[in-house]
């Protein structure tokens, strides 16, 4: 179980850090958590950043942690500009994390660190999931979870501004989520890659507040972690990754970030490094260059 794993890798850290008296939201013991919800809206992703954009010194303190929901979204935000379906029974949020500076170089964990708190969710109520590097999560090889990392400019000086965006299928219906995967716009950001939801896999209904804030709960803390405890990445959540990869050993197919990337074909998935990169291989076993970016897609039969 991810949970157990996690808990016992981390037992002998000192909590007493996350306790102290602080400015930053990621030294307190329950951060400030500012949040907005709307039964329909085009995007939390676009939400979030423009409100960054309109206003970056009111719209970001060092202490708070901005939480935009959503009930049902008509533009949602997929990875490389793609189409991410929102349809109502899911849960759509983004988070506006300030990030310090002195710790930029953490962000690039954050699809994966974020998938690990999902993933942990997911097993509380007894759904095993994979991860599809580097920003979805898998169950029996279906998409019940979407993860968008942005970064947008801030004038605080000690920190940044990252939008993480998450979409989890909760309570969608199979006869919803066939219709979604018929749309063109689906399956060209899929690539045939068909979607699932919870209650798909186990047949019951959930409550989607609840959810949301165990969500939540599990962000904070395992962000904190990431930043507070040195090479925290590579002890606790590299493992847990590299444990539940998706494709491991299979063919795919490799697609770089931005527009007109080139598909790569027949390369075969090792495994990911200790810097959260994917290592591939050739059809001669030759492995390439990690892959700090990108995505995979499973190879057509």
């Amino acid at each position: 179980m991810l949970r157990k794993s996690f808990l016992s890798k981390f037992c002998a850290v000192n909590l007493c850090c996350f306790s102290a008296l602080s400015s930053h939201w990621y030294d307190s013991s329950k951060p400030s958590l500012e949040c907005v919800h709307h039964s329909r809206i085009s995007s939390t992703q676009d939400l979030a950043e423009e409100k960054m954009k309109k206003n970056p010194k009111g719209s970001l303190s060092s202490q708070t942690i901005v939480r935009i929901s959503a009930g049902e979204q008509t533009g949602g935000k997929g990875y490389d500009g793609r189409v991410w379906q929102s349809p109502p029974g899911n849960i759509y949020v983004s988070f506006i994390i300030p990030w310090p500076r002195d710790r930029e170089n953490l962000r690039i964990f954050l699809p994966q660190v974020t998938a690990t708190s999902i993933g942990k969710i997911l097993e509380d109520f007894g759904l095993t999931c994979e991860f599809k590097w580097i920003n979805d999560v898998l169950i029996r090889g279906k998409k019940i979870c979407g993860i968008l990392c942005n970064e947008v400019p801030s004038d605080i000086a000690l920190h940044t501004a990252v939008v993480i965006g998450i979409g989890l299928n909760v309570n969608m219906e199979e006869s919803v989520a066939l219709d979604l995967q018929k749309k063109p716009e689906s399956v060209k950001d899929q690539m045939g890659l068909p979607f699932t939801s919870m209650s798909m896999v186990s047949g019951k209904k959930y409550d989607l507040d609840k959810i949301l804030q165990d969500l939540t709960a599990n962000l904070l803390y395992d962000w904190k972690l990431l930043i507070k405890m040195e090479n925290s990445f590579e002890t606790i959540f590299f493992p847990l990754v590299q444990e539940r990869l998706a494709y491991k050993g299979q063919k795919v197919l490799y697609q770089d970030s931005g527009e007109g990337a080139s598909l790569e074909t027949d390369l075969t998935v090792v495994k990911i490094d200790s810097e959260g990169c994917l290592i591939l291989k050739d059809e001669k076993g030759v492995l390439l260059e990690p892959k700090f970016n990108g995505r995979i897609f499973p190879h057509p039969k």
